[in-house]
């Protein structure tokens, strides 16, 4: 907190010093504590991530709860959406979905701590640097949608010890590297995109052994070896998509 312009300092400053809520609320939260670091980590990401681009702020660092940080919209085909913050019954954050919203930033290690998180939408804007392995911390995230940013680096194995993902969408960034063992652990996975990256190797074991795997798209990657007889373990796979790689051999 040293930097007086970094994030971190800034998020601080306004929930010490400009955040109104407590002041109209104390007398009523019981878990003051833990809003207060609440409040503090939804800042932190609204600095790091640019928000002078943002399309809309959502009432983020308003007065109104940060539960209440969201509206809901109609998309093009008339339907009502959800987007912003969202938190359960007990006012923990449960899902930030902010996708297509002209992020900004980096993903910092602080996220990590939101430890309710069940829906991580950031997908479609322009977010760069590396995907954190503290991630994997988030025992209760069930759905990560991350593409369509400028993701770099490798795919952190640790990122797979969050075992209660179901929805993991990591394509159209630019990760290299291979796609580590450690996706084994999760067994929960029905829906799955690597797509369009520059990973090389093989397809590891391991993802043969994702038995609740619908949805897997690994297109437009360097995966390269033959296509493993073990892909026919998938049994409840309905879309596959591996077109565009050095992969030899026919789909058993």
């Amino acid at each position: 907190l040293a930097d007086y312009e970094s994030a971190q300092y800034k998020a601080a400053c306004w929930v010490l010093h400009d955040d109104p809520f407590f002041y109209e609320n104390s007398l009523e939260l019981e878990n003051r504590k833990e809003r207060m670091m609440q409040r503090y980590l939804l800042a932190l990401f609204f600095f790091t991530m640019g928000p002078e681009k943002w399309n809309d702020h959502f009432y983020f660092l308003s007065s109104k709860s940060e539960c209440d940080w969201n509206q809901v919209e109609r998309d093009e085909s008339g339907q009502q959406v959800f987007i912003g913050i969202g938190c359960d019954e007990n006012d923990y954050v449960i899902a930030i979905k902010l996708d297509g919203n002209n992020l900004e930033g980096t993903i910092l290690d602080e996220l990590s701590y939101l430890r309710s998180l069940e829906f991580l939408y950031i997908f479609n804007n322009n977010i760069h640097g590396s995907i954190p392995s503290v991630l994997g911390r988030l025992s209760e995230l069930r759905s990560l949608y991350l593409g369509g940013n400028k993701l770099e680096g490798t795919i952190p194995p640790l990122l797979f010890n969050a075992t209660n993902l179901e929805v993991l969408d990591l394509g159209s960034n630019r990760l290299e590297g291979t796609i580590p063992e450690t996706i084994g652990n999760l067994q929960k996975l029905s829906d799955l995109s690597f797509k369009r990256n520059n990973l090389s190797g093989s397809i590891p074991k391991a993802l043969y052994k994702l038995e609740n795997l619908q949805y897997l798209w690994l297109d437009d990657n360097k995966l390269s070896s033959s296509i493993s007889t073990l892909i026919g373990n998938l049994n409840k796979l309905e879309w596959l998509d591996i077109r565009n790689n050095m992969l030899t051999g026919q789909i058993p």
